[in-house]
């Protein structure tokens, strides 16, 4: 694949559905009309130490074209559709090539976490509406959920449980589920898991 390693400007979506953002991103590998990639950040101080763990220094920022000191996160691999991969920066260098190797070896960090379906049989208990909302939203979320390194879905549910702990928040999603969201024990016992 010619563009293996190459960074681009991608468009990433947030995985709680509040939108997204342009940032550099470095490619992986391709499915069709999509890209594998891994984000590239230069916010390393603002970070929890569980999160910079994930966080691979690029050393050659020149061939990268990359201006200032920046950061493979490789706590999460997305899936981008092509069409939203625009200007090429630059390539990892072959040391950088090497050393991200190594440092994703190292923290298993491709190895990716729990599918959608572990997730909730897990934690349902735990995080109930963050269960019941990943199991009502359908395949493509649970395959960009399946993506993500265990630490990271259980940090993303934990902030889902305490946005629902909102009085607000709470009698808006109580009113969706009531609009046609599947309840997951419901349907378990009816035989229709995922």
């Amino acid at each position: 694949m010619d563009n293996l390693y190459e960074i681009y400007f991608g468009y990433i979506h947030h995985l709680d559905d509040s939108g997204g953002e342009e940032r550099p991103v470095i490619i992986l590998g391709e499915q069709e009309d999509r890209f594998i990639v891994f984000k590239i950040t230069s916010r390393f101080d603002r970070k929890s130490d569980q999160i910079q763990n994930n966080f691979y220094a690029i050393k050659d920022l020149h061939e990268a074209g990359l201006k200032m000191k920046s950061y493979i996160d490789t706590g999460e691999v997305r899936i981008i559709e092509k069409r939203f991969v625009q200007q090429i920066f630059g390539k990892l260098s072959q040391l950088d090539r090497i050393a991200l190797k190594d440092f994703t070896n190292q923290k298993n960090k491709l190895l990716v976490g729990l599918s959608a379906r572990q997730f909730i049989e897990k934690y349902k208990n735990h995080y109930p509406h963050f269960a019941n909302r990943l199991f009502s939203r359908g395949d493509e979320e649970a395959e960009k959920f399946s993506t993500i390194d265990a630490a990271r879905q259980v940090e993303l549910a934990k902030k889902y449980e305490k946005k629902y702990d909102n009085p607000f928040n709470q009698r808006m999603q109580e009113s969706q589920s009531k609009k046609g969201n599947y309840n997951y024990d419901k349907a378990q016992s009816k035989g229709r898991t995922r």
